[in-house]
């Protein structure tokens, strides 16, 4: 891709946030599977989207899982978690003033999508 602009970011945070996603993204795949991580600008935003091949989150869990400690309910008890992953990550994209959904379908995979504001 081309060169992204300039953005104002905790660069620790930031890698923090990316981490977080890729270890889920792992965590929830199957093994050969692919994640795909992507980085581009849209206007005065900076767009990274982060997508699995997983098991994906259920739709009653999709409005939860930024909450502290929640865990989706498809998940094997025996993956190791916190339930605080997603909860950091949304706080950090706060921090940056940006916006983070999530569109899942089960079986098929997730998509985690970041939007940071380019400040001139």
């Amino acid at each position: 891709g081309g060169n992204l602009p300039e953005i104002y970011i905790n660069p620790i945070q930031i890698r923090q946030l990316i981490d977080n996603l890729i270890s889920n993204a792992s965590k929830y795949s199957p093994e050969g599977s692919t994640i795909s991580v992507e980085a581009y600008q849209e206007q005065k935003q900076i767009i990274l989207r982060i997508r699995d091949e997983g098991i994906g989150i259920p739709q009653v869990d999709i409005p939860f899982i930024f909450d502290k400690f929640y865990r989706s309910g498809n998940i094997n008890q025996e993956v190791p978690g916190s339930g605080l992953g997603l909860a950091i990550v949304k706080s950090i994209v706060e921090n940056h003033q940006g916006r983070i959904w999530v569109e899942s379908t089960i079986g098929k995979g997730s998509t985690f999508t970041i939007v940071l504001p380019v400040f001139d």
